[in-house]
């Protein structure tokens, strides 16, 4: 069977976990920007991660016309973003990335932030964001712990977060050999 994964990432932590996903599934990785749908026709399941900005994950509109292109192909998707791994989270991405009904294989992963690492844009959006909460009457205790992360450079990743995806290319590989 062969797997492809492919990622957008921006600060790193996204291809962080793409590498573990590909060393764990013996896939090729490539960025999403070199992917063509012919590339994914060829592979037998397809994995894409992207971090997360705005609750959206990055890449992911391309993602699905490209496999859309290669013939409807099945695949994984999954995001990187600094909030806490939460059913709140999960679904936040679910609903502003496929629709709440979306059956999509979707899945989460704690990244980090690295303040050194980011564009001055990108330096200016996590302080508009960081403004927009505080204003908030009531700050939700998640919207809370994550400004409180944001206060400094962190690293939340970890290889155990992928377990459950690989659970689900597993069920994927039995699929394809039956």
């Amino acid at each position: 069977m062969k797997t492809l994964v492919l990622y957008e990432s921006h600060t790193g932590y996204t291809r962080r976990y793409t590498q573990w996903i590909s060393e764990a599934l013996r896939a090729d990785i490539l960025p999403l920007k070199e992917a063509t749908s012919a590339l994914l026709r060829d592979a037998d399941l397809v994995i894409f991660g992207g971090s997360i900005r705005g609750s959206i994950i990055s890449g992911q509109d391309r993602m699905k016309k490209l496999a859309k292109k290669a013939g409807s192909k099945a695949v994984l998707y999954f995001g990187v973003g600094l909030r806490p791994d939460s059913p709140r989270t999960r679904s936040l991405l679910r609903r502003n990335n496929f629709g709440s009904e979306s059956t999509v294989p979707l899945f989460y992963f704690q990244g980090g932030l690295n303040r050194d690492s980011l564009a001055s844009g990108d330096r200016t959006m996590l302080t508009i964001y960081q403004a927009m909460l505080k204003r908030r009457r009531s700050i939700h205790p998640e919207d809370a712990e994550l400004l409180q992360i944001m206060r400094c450079s962190s690293d939340y990743s970890g290889k155990e977060q992928i377990r459950p995806l690989l659970e689900k290319a597993a069920q994927y590989t039995k699929q394809f050999e039956s």
